[in-house]
Protein backbone atom coordinates (compact mmCIF):
# COMPACT_ATOMS: atom_id res chain seq x y z
CA UNK A 1 0.00 0.00 0.00
CA UNK A 2 1.29 3.40 -0.89
CA UNK A 3 -0.43 5.31 1.90
CA UNK A 4 -0.08 5.18 5.64
CA UNK A 5 -3.54 5.07 7.17
CA UNK A 6 -4.61 5.80 10.72
CA UNK A 7 -6.25 2.62 11.94
CA UNK A 8 -8.22 1.94 15.11
CA UNK A 9 -6.82 0.36 18.23
CA UNK A 10 -9.36 -2.02 19.70
CA UNK A 11 -10.13 -1.41 23.37
CA UNK A 12 -12.87 -2.00 25.92
CA UNK A 13 -14.34 1.50 25.50
CA UNK A 14 -14.39 1.36 21.71
CA UNK A 15 -16.31 -0.45 19.02
CA UNK A 16 -16.74 -4.19 19.19
CA UNK A 17 -13.82 -5.58 17.18
CA UNK A 18 -15.82 -8.37 15.55
CA UNK A 19 -18.55 -5.90 14.53
CA UNK A 20 -15.95 -3.56 13.07
CA UNK A 21 -14.32 -6.44 11.21
CA UNK A 22 -17.69 -7.49 9.77
CA UNK A 23 -18.46 -3.90 8.70
CA UNK A 24 -15.11 -3.63 6.96
CA UNK A 25 -15.64 -6.98 5.22
CA UNK A 26 -19.00 -5.74 3.94
CA UNK A 27 -17.42 -2.49 2.74
CA UNK A 28 -14.67 -4.43 0.94
CA UNK A 29 -17.20 -6.70 -0.78
CA UNK A 30 -19.32 -3.75 -1.90
CA UNK A 31 -16.30 -1.86 -3.23
CA UNK A 32 -15.34 -4.90 -5.32
CA UNK A 33 -18.84 -5.02 -6.79
CA UNK A 34 -18.83 -1.28 -7.47
CA UNK A 35 -15.45 -1.50 -9.20
CA UNK A 36 -16.61 -4.36 -11.41
CA UNK A 37 -19.81 -2.49 -12.28
CA UNK A 38 -18.05 0.75 -13.20
CA UNK A 39 -15.29 -1.07 -15.08
CA UNK A 40 -17.93 -2.78 -17.21
CA UNK A 41 -19.56 0.50 -18.30
CA UNK A 42 -18.86 1.16 -21.97
CA UNK A 43 -17.22 4.48 -22.77
CA UNK A 44 -16.80 4.28 -26.53
CA UNK A 45 -15.96 7.02 -29.00
CA UNK A 46 -19.07 6.25 -31.06
CA UNK A 47 -21.21 7.44 -28.18
CA UNK A 48 -19.57 10.87 -28.23
CA UNK A 49 -19.22 11.48 -31.99
CA UNK A 50 -21.75 14.33 -32.16
CA UNK A 51 -19.94 16.29 -29.45
CA UNK A 52 -16.87 18.53 -29.60
CA UNK A 53 -13.45 17.01 -30.29
CA UNK A 54 -11.91 15.53 -27.14
CA UNK A 55 -15.20 14.78 -25.40
CA UNK A 56 -14.66 11.03 -25.55
CA UNK A 57 -11.17 11.34 -24.03
CA UNK A 58 -12.59 13.47 -21.23
CA UNK A 59 -15.36 10.92 -20.53
CA UNK A 60 -12.84 8.07 -20.57
CA UNK A 61 -10.57 9.96 -18.16
CA UNK A 62 -13.52 10.61 -15.85
CA UNK A 63 -14.36 6.91 -15.76
CA UNK A 64 -10.73 6.08 -14.95
CA UNK A 65 -10.74 8.72 -12.20
CA UNK A 66 -13.82 7.09 -10.67
CA UNK A 67 -12.03 3.73 -10.71
CA UNK A 68 -8.98 5.26 -9.04
CA UNK A 69 -11.20 6.72 -6.30
CA UNK A 70 -12.59 3.25 -5.66
CA UNK A 71 -9.03 1.91 -5.53
CA UNK A 72 -8.17 4.56 -2.93
CA UNK A 73 -11.24 3.64 -0.88
CA UNK A 74 -10.32 -0.02 -1.17
CA UNK A 75 -6.79 0.69 0.14
CA UNK A 76 -8.28 2.45 3.18
CA UNK A 77 -10.66 -0.42 3.86
CA UNK A 78 -7.90 -3.01 3.46
CA UNK A 79 -5.57 -1.14 5.82
CA UNK A 80 -8.29 -0.99 8.47
CA UNK A 81 -9.42 -4.55 7.82
CA UNK A 82 -5.88 -5.90 8.16
CA UNK A 83 -5.29 -3.92 11.34
CA UNK A 84 -8.51 -5.06 13.00
CA UNK A 85 -7.97 -8.66 11.87
CA UNK A 86 -4.44 -8.70 13.28
CA UNK A 87 -5.61 -7.29 16.60
CA UNK A 88 -8.45 -9.81 16.85
CA UNK A 89 -6.11 -12.66 15.93
CA UNK A 90 -3.64 -11.56 18.61
CA UNK A 91 -6.48 -11.77 21.14
CA UNK A 92 -7.50 -15.21 19.94
CA UNK A 93 -10.55 -13.83 18.06
CA UNK A 94 -11.76 -14.42 14.51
Amino acid sequence: MSNSYTTPVLNLNGSNGKDLYDELCTAWDQLQKAREAIASVTVHGRDFQMQPHGTWRRAYSQKNAALHQLDDANEWVEANLNSVRDQLSARGGI
